[in-house]
């Protein structure tokens, strides 16, 4: 659900596009997307700009509480896109503390490979999948743990209904605008929102106006699987 809020209020800011991974519960879409690498495919097949991974957390300890980013390593390996990440981490985590959680553990969290993986020029990779493929795709990534379950505290105001899970989407929803610069949208630039983003796959060609100008005047289309590909 929190997904599914986060969507909803992030796509009424100019010039967005939200893709999940996964809509539904069903065991087929699970296994489907189940391996972290298929969920960066889905991520990569519509140019994202960013990947964003939602969680609940937990623990056998009695006292954890608060939400916590966990970003990649620093000064390692692509050290430029690992800062990039960090950043949306940190503005994500400041708003996450708008609505009354505390920060664990410091709030933003890495954690090296255990089995001694590295990354291609030899540094030690990151342990948590979601950060590991961001820095092999190249791609600004975090994983979002919101709160505690077993934190009756964290969950009886956040996880209980859904006003409080939406108030955790609209806390991400925030430190994303934050990161990205977004301003909210008017009904009009709604509507031309949904015409550039229609086709998929060109929004970093060198072509971009004038394909924009080609979609919005009608002349082009593209293929089925909404792409346009432009080359």
């Amino acid at each position: 659900k929190i997904a599914y809020f986060l969507k909803a209020e992030l796509e009424t800011y100019y010039h967005v596009r939200v893709v999940l991974t996964r809509e539904t519960n069903s065991q087929e879409e699970y296994d489907r997307i189940y391996e972290i690498p298929n969920r960066f495919d889905i991520g990569a097949s519509h140019c994202t700009d960013i990947f964003v991974s939602l969680h609940i957390n937990g623990t056998t300890g009695q006292n954890a509480k608060g939400a916590c980013v966990i970003v990649p390593l620093q000064g390692t390996y692509r050290a430029e896109l690992a800062e990039q990440s960090r950043a949306l981490g940190k503005c994500i985590l400041h708003r996450l503390t708008d609505p009354g959680l505390s920060a664990y553990n410091g709030g933003l969290m890495t954690r090296q490979s255990e089995d001694g993986t590295r990354y291609p020029d030899g540094s030690i990779a990151d342990y948590y999948g979601v950060v590991h493929q961001g820095m092999i795709r190249n791609m600004v990534a975090v994983l979002v743990e919101h709160c505690f379950i077993d934190s009756y505290r964290d969950a009886s105001r956040f996880l209980f209904t859904d006003e409080g899970l939406q108030k955790l989407a609209h806390a991400d929803c925030l430190g994303i605008a934050d990161y990205l610069g977004l301003e909210k949208a008017t009904d009009e630039q709604l509507a031309e929102s949904a015409n550039e983003y229609f086709l998929t796959d060109y929004r970093w060609n060198w072509a971009k106006a004038n394909i924009d100008r080609a979609i919005a005047e009608g002349w082009v289309k593209g293929y089925g699987d909404d792409t346009f590909r432009p080359n």
